[in-house]
């Protein structure tokens, strides 16, 4: 197994198309998801179903109360 493994990154080396895959096109992908990925959220909505005041309230009343717990 390992002589197999020697014979072929032996090939690898000396093929400068390979090289080139393993290299430069996962470079070229970080670079293109990189611009293109925004972790920002500048509009989010939120969709409450039902009376959304009441909901709401019912919510702060839970922080208030896990905030003194």
């Amino acid at each position: 197994m390992l002589a197999i493994a020697r014979i072929e990154s032996l090939h690898l080396i000396h093929d400068s198309t390979s090289i080139a895959l393993i290299l430069i096109i996962p470079a070229v992908q970080i670079v293109l998801f990189g611009y293109a990925v925004n972790l920002i959220a500048k509009t989010f909505r939120s969709r409450f179903p039902g009376d959304t005041a009441q909901q709401l309230m019912r919510f702060d009343g839970l922080l208030r109360r896990l905030a003194t717990w």
